[in-house]
């Protein structure tokens, strides 16, 4: 081996580790695998994903933003068209649990067949509670430089969260496919990465790509963290040139 097969920099025998049956060129650092094979390049780790500028991403239709006292306020509810849907099951389970507790109460329903009943009523209640926080609840994000804070209410559904502005180093967001038996749907979660490292789920289920992604770089720039590509993220980059 005379010369690098990639930049054709000539090679010494300094550069030759024979007892380890390895080569590296001088110039470009490539490594080879003298050992009688054909000389090929090894693979090169894989260039990190480039940064680039992203478009500031318009308010999402439901989402009422102010400004209080140098704190961003971002408020949104959680009914969408979706709901309906799932209102006209959970009335209807609801009212053949009614209808079976009336019939048994007038002695026309044996205690057996009420029994029966029992698994439908649990998801009639579970389906109702969960239409009544899709119905009345909503989401209000504050931020500042030094804090963020998440509340969903009024009715109890999903974790508060706290947290220092200092620890939050990284935001993203993450598409969520959802198997069905009509077809897939998508959600949106909006993920942080914290001063140690770790993934904190700081919103879930999101509907429409649009409101992760502005989420994202509003607490991006509230917060002073940099943009940075992350694989596998939901983002709206231009092509690298």
């Amino acid at each position: 081996m005379e010369s690098c097969k990639l930049c054709q920099a000539p090679m010494s025998p300094e550069d030759i580790q024979w007892d380890l049956a390895m080569a590296r060129c001088p110039e470009c650092r490539a490594v080879y695998d003298v050992s009688g094979h054909k000389a090929e390049p090894l693979a090169a780790p894989a260039p990190a994903l480039p940064s680039q500028p992203r478009a500031p991403v318009p308010l999402p239709s439901r989402f009422q933003v102010e400004e209080v006292d140098g704190t961003l306020r971002l408020r949104w509810r959680w009914v969408s068209v979706h709901v309906f849907s799932e209102f006209i099951f959970a009335a209807i389970l609801d009212a053949m649990v009614a209808l079976t507790v009336v019939t048994y109460i007038s002695g026309d329903t044996k205690l057996g067949e009420l029994l029966c009943l029992s698994p439908f009523a649990v998801l009639a209640v579970l389906l109702t509670y969960r239409v009544m926080m899709l119905l009345l609840n909503h989401t209000t994000l504050e931020v500042s430089r030094h804090q963020l804070s998440i509340r969903h209410g009024p009715i109890p559904g999903r974790r508060d969260l706290e947290l220092k502005g200092s620890q939050l180093t990284q935001l993203y967001g993450r598409e969520c496919v959802h198997k069905g038996n009509v077809g897939d749907t998508l959600t949106y979660d909006l993920i942080a990465r914290d001063d140690k490292g770790r993934e904190v789920t700081l919103l879930a289920g999101l509907e429409e790509v649009q409101q992760v992604l502005f989420l994202e770089q509003q607490l991006e720039r509230r917060l002073g963290i940099e943009d940075t590509p992350v694989e596998g993220e939901v983002a709206s980059r231009p092509p690298a040139a």
